[in-house]
């Protein structure tokens, strides 16, 4: 028992020099495009463990419009690597073995399936749920993209299957 309360506390000491915190970063000159990472969905699910829930932020909002430099030729996954980046933020990328496509699997120590089997990441751009991956949208000045944790494949989020 002694050694199980001395592992979590240890735990809860590691989580909490890795939390997710928002952050006021230097907004760079030149063109930019904006990126948010969300989870408030996440924060407010009851299956999500209180390990967890103690690294996000209370509100979910990770990053809220995060300014990221546009680069030519850049995408949306570069443009998402760069904030997490410039932010010290951790995140966790997979390539689909189904559609090759790269697609984030965690971000701030919260991964698919964290509240459920239909959970994880989702991705917007300028609004919209694309239908290709980050990697395959280009990103210019003013581009919006929105990375949000979705409890249920989407209509918790305003993402509906077509």
């Amino acid at each position: 028992m002694k050694r199980s309360n001395i592992l979590l506390t240890v735990l809860l000491i590691i989580f909490s020099f890795t939390a997710c915190k928002k952050t006021e970063a230097n907004v760079p000159a030149g063109d930019v495009c904006y990126v948010t990472v969300d989870c408030h969905t996440a924060v407010a699910n009851a299956a999500l463990s209180a390990e967890k829930r103690e690294v996000l932020p209370k509100d979910g909002m990770v990053l809220d419009h995060a300014a990221v430099s546009v680069k030519e030729g850049m995408n949306a996954l570069e443009a998402f690597e760069a904030a997490m980046k410039e932010n010290k933020l951790q995140y966790e990328l997979q390539v689909s073995s189904f559609t090759g496509t790269t697609y984030v699997e965690g971000a701030c120590n919260l991964y698919s399936l964290d509240c459920g089997d239909l959970s994880g990441w989702l991705f917007s751009f300028d609004g919209e749920f694309p239908p290709v991956g980050l990697a395959d949208t280009p990103v210019k000045k003013d581009s919006q993209i929105l990375l949000i944790y979705s409890c249920d494949m989407g209509p918790d989020v305003g993402y509906t299957w077509e």
